[in-house]
């Protein structure tokens, strides 16, 4: 599910600048790209699927909602250091950031059911 949020939000980002001209084309594909953003709920669940303890689960969460807060706000400051290049061109810069992202994921992440991580790792016990 992660990784198919990512997709589509890279082909809702391309279809979003192709449709750049027409309000009601933008406005839709925005609505459809809305729809494949829902990777944050995604991820916190994994967490809980991967991590046994309390305190490891603690951890990733606050690592994972870091990241989201930071890719908010340099989202924004990347637009605007883009201006000159047009208003849709961060389109193409959050595209392939996202691109990034998915390349990370498919190599490095772990299928739930597959691989645990023990809470003898952390040191800790369960709480």
């Amino acid at each position: 599910v992660i990784l198919a949020c990512l997709a589509g939000s890279v082909f809702g980002s391309i279809i979003k600048w192709t449709l750049r001209r027409s309000f009601w084309g933008f406005c839709i594909a925005n609505f459809f790209n809305g729809l494949m953003s829902g990777s944050l709920p995604v991820a916190l669940a994994y967490v809980s699927d991967v991590f046994t303890s309390l305190r490891q689960k603690s951890k990733q969460f606050s690592v994972i909602v870091g990241f989201w807060v930071l890719g908010q706000s340099t989202g924004g400051i990347i637009g605007i250091l883009m201006e000159s290049r047009g208003l849709f061109a961060p389109l193409w810069a959050g595209a392939a950031i996202m691109v990034v992202a998915f390349l990370v994921n498919m190599k490095f992440l772990v299928e739930p059911g597959k691989i645990r991580v023990p809470a003898e790792i952390d040191g800790d016990e369960e709480e």
